[in-house]
């Protein structure tokens, strides 16, 4: 496979590449992953400020990010949208998040369902 090119301010030059490809290119040339910061940070953020509110919304975005770089060689390549993989991690990483005592992950009380 044939991967991106990244112009000199680090943006990817075909930015209408499938997540997956730029997931695959990013595994050997890590600065491609910051296209996908680009394309989704904004929408796993209001994903997360709904349900725990303003900075903690930020830092479990950008650990979402930090989680998914370090885990972007186990990217099932079969899918070309990151999105459902971002949806899974920023669950996962509003958990710890969800106040003691509060309804379990996955209930529609919960502010990570």
């Amino acid at each position: 496979m044939a991967c991106l090119t990244i112009t000199g301010m680090g943006k990817v030059e075909h930015a209408h590449a499938a997540d997956a490809t730029v997931i695959a290119c990013s595994v050997d040339e890590p600065g491609v992953f910051a296209e996908l910061f680009e394309r989704h940070f904004s929408l796993v953020h209001r994903f997360l400020s709904v349900r725990v509110g303003g900075q903690e919304a930020g830092d479990l975005a950008a650990e979402t990010f930090v989680v998914a770089f370090r885990r972007r060689a186990d990217y099932d390549s079969t899918r070309p949208d990151a999105r459902p993989w971002f949806a899974r991690d920023r669950r996962q990483s509003c958990a710890p998040a969800v106040p003691k005592g509060a309804a379990p992950a996955g209930d529609a009380a919960s502010p990570c369902a």
